[in-house]
């Protein structure tokens, strides 16, 4: 299902069930005056995730062939490609990030980022030999997306300081902390920097979507773009420090209030049916409506799965030359 820039928007709560995602408001675009609440939750009721779906791999496949191509790497491993994409494109590279419960958020600009963003590993690397007869020309790695079933507020790993906050997709077992001595290297890491100077502009909600219930020094969420953030240099990242603790799910909730003067909100998880995510700006509180089924597969399962595509469609393709 193709999606259009997420950056806020301003929905009822009733189309939270399974209607198509509602196109975003422009940007200039005043508050309604009337906008009902978003549904309430019972006293008592813990922020951890409802019973949550699960579907068959098959699902993701199908869902991401639409929008870029399967392909065997070099290491024989099936992963996933993005096509139409900006050559100098990384994931997490454009998008939100929501304050949750669990965690800062990621709500990719790209319609598949309810997928990739979540689940699995990026890596920069290249297609085995004859097996991308679509991109026969590829020399230098791109980026792939290997699936696996873990589900994450955003696989990437963080860096943070007095300047600003840097993040990167995590890339399989290794860290790419050791990959940022040069300026190439640190671009083809895929680390992304906010500075702190950049921030007021980025943060939701902004001067025109406040209520009385919603007070100004809040912060919910910050919008990553080519105007508030920036590919990471050497020089950048060496004024900032990996974030270690694995259970932390993005920078230190502190260091986050004291530069921008802001208090985190986190931002209440709504579990769709479908596969989308969204951001929702309601009358009194903001949400992330978000797809994160369990997979049935694991991921080794999920590979096996790849390969009997593969072969499937090689055995139709031989009968087609036949006919």
């Amino acid at each position: 299902m193709s999606l259009h820039r997420l950056s806020f928007l301003v929905v009822v709560a009733t189309l939270l069930a399974a209607a198509p995602a509602p196109r975003p408001a422009p940007r200039s675009a005043p508050m309604p005056t009337r906008t009902p609440r978003l549904p309430a939750v019972s006293a008592g009721t813990p922020a951890a995730v409802p019973t949550r779906l699960t579907v068959p791999f098959d699902l993701f496949f199908h869902e991401l062939r639409s929008y870029g191509a399967w392909v065997q790497t070099e290491d024989g491993k099936w992963a996933w490609r993005p096509t139409r994409v900006a050559s100098d494109w990384r994931p997490f590279g454009q998008g939100t990030w929501a304050f949750t419960d669990v965690g800062w958020f990621w709500l990719s600009d790209e319609p598949w980022g309810w997928a990739t963003s979540h689940y699995g590993r990026w890596a920069l690397t290249k297609p085995k030999s004859g097996t991308s007869p679509t991109s026969p020309s590829i020399r230098n790695p791109e980026w792939f997306w290997f699936p696996a079933p873990d589900w994450s507020p955003a696989q990437v790993e963080w860096r943070q300081g007095d300047t600003g906050i840097g993040w990167c997709p995590i890339q399989g077992s290794q860290s790419s902390d050791s990959a940022i001595g040069s300026p190439q290297s640190a671009i083809e890491s895929g680390w992304t920097f906010l500075p702190w100077s950049n921030a007021s502009r980025a943060a939701l909600p902004r001067p025109g979507t406040l209520t009385a219930f919603r007070q100004p020094n809040t912060l919910e969420a910050l919008v990553i773009s080519s105007t508030t953030a920036q590919t990471a240099t050497p020089e950048l990242l060496s004024q900032t420090h990996p974030i270690s603790n694995p259970n932390q799910a993005g920078p230190d909730r502190s260091l986050v209030e004291r530069k921008t003067s802001r208090r985190l909100s986190p931002c209440r998880i709504l579990d769709s049916g479908q596969p989308r995510e969204l951001l929702l700006v309601a009358r009194d509180e903001t949400a992330v409506v978000a797809f994160r089924p369990l997979l049935k597969e694991s991921a080794e399962q999920i590979q096996q799965f790849l390969t009997s595509q593969a072969e499937r469609y090689r055995a139709l393709e031989k009968r087609k030359t036949k006919l």
